[in-house]
């Protein structure tokens, strides 16, 4: 594209690719910048300006990425921000926009993040945006693979240790149920719902250990391992463990009543 300032009057048109750099501009036509148009000291000068080659580049780009849940997504977090440049100084941005998320497995989703490098000459005018849109642009594609190597975790449990009556309930409705939830997760990623649900969560009594006499009024009767497994959707796993021991009839001051004995 190509633009000529006549009495500070402007307008546009087109140049072929064998502009360059050098006819474009030089540091001694000591223009002044005013908005997208570069005036000579004597405004009454015809003067036709090539900014064919004024195009900004990118100069540096960050590689890919792969990243976990617990990562941001923000470019200063590691992930890298591209450099540009632009010929004689030609003011420019650097911008980018995260495409949707594309779920490739359990728990691995790759982002598209296309960045652009483009000069700010937006009060060009209609005629010179409509005829030119992208011939001062240039964009490329970094991609983000986030994974989710997190289990669930246990955010509340009951009490890690803890005794029972004699022939009473020693199920989870009385000894209680772990709280669980996916929360390895920076809230960026929790904005695109890049976790794996749903949860799950199962119990299972691994070990029971009966005491002798001597050792039945202070340990309890018996005590009985309870594992508790929270798996989420890609079958990563959590293990929490507590013991529930069942207090002796004589520490507990007689016999307990009978209770619900399904676990």
């Amino acid at each position: 594209a190509g633009k000529q300032v006549v009495g500070g009057v402007k307008s546009f048109k087109p140049l072929d690719d064998s502009a360059t750099a050098t006819n474009a501009c030089t540091a001694a036509d000591a223009w002044t910048e005013d908005g997208c148009r570069r005036i000579l000291p004597d405004a009454s000068v015809v003067y036709t300006e090539a900014v064919h080659s004024v195009k900004p580049r990118f100069v540096t780009f960050p590689e890919d990425a792969t990243i976990n849940t617990t990562h941001s997504l923000a470019p200063s977090s590691g992930l890298g921000t591209p450099t540009g440049e632009a010929y004689c100084g030609t003011p420019f941005s650097i911008d980018f926009k995260d495409a949707e998320p594309v779920l490739v497995s359990c728990g691995v989703w790759v982002i598209e993040r296309t960045w652009k490098v483009q000069p700010h000459y937006a009060d060009c005018g209609e005629g010179f945006d409509a005829a030119y849109p992208d011939s001062l642009t240039e964009t490329r594609v970094q991609n983000i693979t986030v994974e989710d190597l997190f289990p669930p975790q246990f955010i509340q449990t009951p009490a890690e240790d803890q005794f029972v009556h004699f022939l009473s309930d020693y199920g989870p409705s009385a000894t209680g149920v772990p709280l669980v939830e996916d929360i390895a997760t920076h809230p960026d990623m929790a904005a695109l719902n890049l976790v794996s649900y749903p949860v799950k969560l199962e119990y299972a009594d691994v070990a029971f250990d009966f005491h002798s006499d001597a050792q039945s009024c202070s340990e309890g009767l018996a005590a009985v391992t309870r594992r508790w497994t929270t798996r989420d959707h890609c079958e990563t796993t959590a293990t929490w463990e507590q013991v529930v021991r069942v207090q002796h009839p004589r520490s507990q001051g007689g016999i307990g009543e009978i209770g619900n004995a399904t676990q």
